[in-house]
């Protein structure tokens, strides 16, 4: 099988902080309404399921290099306190399981409460996500090779930001997976 690396206009006019970005499903029909369950639905369960299209999507464009770590985009306390749970989380925990690669939900903390990103055009995106991470500052980070899970990328902001975060932390590769793409 051969697996054509499509680079987008954003990427080549502003290579973003990770090295790649691979998504397991366009947003749209089923995948939609799964994501959807999963987010705001209680709908816990899906996560497995869903890291079997991440397992897939992975094994697609697997790196020459074998990660150290898996981790994810965290929700802001609040958020969590909300919603109880962060998607990306078990999907990164359920990932992490099906490649068999250590996990930390927790490499990076949000420390500002964004809104959310809906409606927001790729713009007001970037802005709304700048200097809302930032890594848990224990050095850890510094040399190691991660992968960064959530679940929709849309324009890739919030992706892009994590990324840039981890690699100011000292992370030498930082590679993006999502289940779906908007």
């Amino acid at each position: 099988m051969t697996v054509v690396h499509y680079r987008c206009s954003s990427c080549v006019d502003h290579p973003p902080a990770f090295a790649r970005a691979r998504s397991a499903f366009r947003y749209r029909g089923g995948v939609t309404h799964l994501v959807q369950a999963l987010k705001y639905g209680q709908a816990t369960y899906l996560g497995d399921d869903l890291a079997i299209g991440l397992e897939a999507a992975w094994k697609a464009c697997e790196a020459v290099e074998r990660p150290d770590l898996v981790t994810c985009v965290p929700l802001h306390r609040i958020r969590f306190r909300e919603r109880g749970y962060n998607q990306a989380a078990l999907l990164a925990q359920a990932f992490s399981r099906r490649i068999r690669c250590d996990v930390d939900p927790h490499r990076l903390l949000r420390r500002i409460s964004t809104p959310t990103q809906t409606r927001l055009n790729a713009a007001a995106r970037a802005c709304n996500v700048k200097g809302a991470f930032m890594d848990r500052g224990d050095g850890w980070t510094r040399g190691r090779r991660i992968i960064l899970v959530d679940d929709v990328m849309t324009t890739g902001a919030t992706i892009r930001e994590c990324a840039r975060v981890l690699r100011e932390a000292g992370a030498v590769t930082v590679w993006a997976i999502t289940v779906a793409r908007g």
